[in-house]
């Protein structure tokens, strides 16, 4: 119960890696945002599969931009100059959800 309440947690010793509570990560990614947004406001975030979508998508919540999650595969087989998409991509937006 401790980690949900902003206790922080230990850093994993020589590995660069840190845990972070719940409330810990909510606050990064508020000032995160808040950074962002004053320079640049997305209108959408892309959330890399295998560690990008929670990040993805608090970021984009408080920069009001739409949110992607986005899976890319790799694979020995694959030879192929360029990407291809399994999905068709997302027309230019014009106007969105939050404007009228």
């Amino acid at each position: 119960m401790e980690r949900l309440g902003g206790v922080p947690a230990k850093a994993n010793a020589g590995s660069g890696v840190r845990e972070l509570s719940w409330l810990e990560f909510g606050s990064v990614v508020r000032d995160l945002a808040t950074r962002i947004a004053a320079s640049f406001q997305p209108d959408v975030v892309l959330g890399l599969a295998r560690g990008g979508i929670f990040v993805g998508g608090a970021l984009a919540a408080p920069m009001r931009a739409d949110f992607l999650p986005v899976r890319v595969e790799k694979r020995s087989r694959d030879r192929r100059a360029a990407p291809t998409f399994r999905v068709p991509r997302p027309a230019a937006r014009t106007s969105s959800w939050w404007t009228t």
